[in-house]
């Protein structure tokens, strides 16, 4: 993932599947929980609730989520988002990691 500091970011989570039908999961709950530095302190939520992920239309298990630009990101420094997901009673987690830049010209 790709991420840029001040700036609106996505995050993604592609492909989705039943591991023991093999088909795609287009209609799972999908959130984002927790966003933690690399000493894991966490930067999201600070409050409120989970940042939803929503299905993409017309893709084969790819889900997306906005995370906006006042998440406190600094350049260069390790992230771990904890993505949840519950597909119908079936429970999912994953732990992406991230560096996001500074935004710069050439």
């Amino acid at each position: 993932m790709t991420a840029f500091v001040a700036n609106t970011n996505f995050l993604e989570l592609i492909g989705l599947m039943d591991a023991l039908t093999d088909a795609y999961i287009n209609n799972a709950s999908v959130a984002v929980t927790t966003i933690e530095d690399e000493d894991g302190n966490a930067v999201f939520p600070l409050s409120g609730s989970p940042i939803t992920m929503d299905y993409v239309a017309a893709s084969n298990g790819n889900y997306r989520g906005l995370l906006l630009d006042t998440l406190p990101f600094v350049a260069g420094v390790c992230y771990i988002a904890h993505i949840d997901v519950d597909a119908s009673g079936r429970i999912g987690h994953w732990e992406f990691r991230f560096k996001p830049l500074t935004r710069t010209t050439r």
